[in-house]
């Protein structure tokens, strides 16, 4: 727990989880040099990311305590251990690729001798140990993070920008920016609350469409069969039984949807939407689907139009992070 000494089992023992997060986020097709890499290093590169997939199947075992075909390597034994390790195998060409990466991006900044560069340096990205999931977040605990707090008050003129921060309170916001976190990264906490609001509308035109005659947009069933069209987005992300991922894909805190809206057919179905209720939302069924939204109306400080509603819920967002970072005392 010293401040001036790197506990490093620890690191090893918690880093893959975090490199595995980068591998399935990682797409190849966005790094031309990722394919130059592999072929260039071809002659060691395959051979290396098979024996640190099988090593870590063995559980971190020596080779020569692993199954006899495969410590002698034969053929049979290997071609069958590629196709099984598969992802594996490509989860190590990936670290490998990205400490070249970085390695020649740090020897070309040394080369140039550009230290004086982090003079300019204003934070730091952090993983302040807060992290969204399908159905609720890891919250932000102080005292675990006591440590990574104290780190930065021996930097002068630095601060943290921490990753990860949505859907924490308002309260535990507060507790990162006092904690030297003092830039608070927005994901897809503010695509999920304009989702929401999207999902109420859409309930509330189709009560509304019953009795005004009008044809309603079936935004939430456009949007599910848009996703269903193309898995790329949320494949990876979501998992359990298929009612579970029906489920994530309309809840899911991490918001894969967002990457639909500007499909034809979706932007198609919102745009219905909005034209349905353009001359407001009966405010009772305002208070049933948007209850914050509807006392404003109610109370003049808001207008009842479909895109007002929507900018407003994503307000309701934002503002918990003008009351984290103390907006009211500095403006």
């Amino acid at each position: 727990s010293a401040p001036d000494r790197v506990n490093y089992s620890i690191i090893y023992e918690h880093c893959f989880d975090v490199l595995r997060i980068a591998y399935n986020n990682f797409k190849p097709s966005k790094f031309p040099d990722y394919r130059k890499f592999c072929t260039e290093n071809k002659a060691w590169l395959d051979e290396y990311a098979l024996f640190m997939s099988l090593k870590f199947k063995n559980g971190g075992k020596a080779w020569y305590e692993w199954d006899d075909d495969l410590a002698m390597h034969r053929s049979k034994a290997v071609s069958e251990a590629k196709k099984e390790l598969k992802d594996d195998i490509g989860f190590f060409k990936f670290l490998q690729f990205e400490f070249s990466r970085q390695w020649t991006a740090l020897k070309a900044f040394a080369n140039e001798n550009l230290s004086p560069v982090w003079e300019r340096v204003l934070a730091i990205v952090v993983q302040p140990g807060v992290e969204e999931k399908d159905a609720g977040c890891t919250e932000y605990d102080r005292e675990k993070a006591k440590e990574l707090s104290a780190a930065i008050k021996e930097i002068p003129d630095l601060v943290f920008e921490g990753h990860s921060t949505d859907y924490q309170t308002k309260i535990k916001l507060r507790e990162m920016v006092e904690d030297g976190v003092a830039i608070l990264k927005v994901g897809p906490g503010l695509t999920f609350a304009a989702r929401e609001a999207l999902f109420a509308l859409s309930f509330i035109e189709d009560e509304y469409c019953t009795v005004s005659g009008k044809t309603p947009s079936n935004f939430r069933k456009v949007l599910d069969d848009e996703m269903l069209k193309n898995d790329k987005n949320w494949k990876k992300h979501y998992h359990g039984t298929p009612e579970e991922i029906a489920l994530k894909r309309k809840y899911s805190f991490s918001d894969r949807s967002r990457y639909y809206y500007a499909t034809e057919a979706v932007d198609k179905a919102i745009k219905t939407m909005l034209e349905n209720l353009k001359d407001g939302c009966p405010l009772n069924l305002l208070s049933q689907f948007m209850p914050i939204q509807y006392t404003k109306v109610r109370e003049g400080n808001l207008k009842n139009d479909p895109k007002e509603l929507v900018l407003d819920r994503v307000g309701n967002t934002i503002d918990e992070y003008l009351y984290a970072t103390h907006q009211k005392d500095l403006f």
